[in-house]
């Protein structure tokens, strides 16, 4: 009688535990990885991110820089100063608002 041996080795697969990060520590990371030089790949093995992760905060924080609130009344001032000075007494400013929307401000 022969018995049969399982000569494969078992692997162990151990998970790795998901981190959770918050949005300072992604911003923290996001700004390290684009002073690093490094590409995505080394430098999210090297911190034990994900690419995904990496790219999905990447674009988060790319989009809020854009849509950060710009004070234009100092501007305005200038121009409805400057219009009075040059004896015109129309002026407007449109804002693209995006979506389509447009938004006309104008003096008479």
């Amino acid at each position: 009688m022969t018995t049969q041996t399982n000569t494969s080795p078992i692997v162990s697969r151990k998970r790795k535990t998901r981190v959770k990060r918050s949005k300072e520590q992604w911003e923290v990371l996001v700004n390290q990885y684009e002073t690093s030089g490094l590409t995505q790949q080394v430098f999210c093995k090297q911190h034990g991110i994900a690419t995904s992760g990496l790219n999905k905060w990447r674009k988060r924080f790319s989009r809020s820089s854009e849509s950060e609130f710009v004070d234009i009344t100092r501007q305005l001032s200038q121009a409805a100063s400057q219009s009075r000075d040059q004896a015109e007494p129309h002026w407007q400013v449109e804002l693209q608002l995006g979506q389509g929307l447009v938004l006309r401000i104008g003096r008479v």
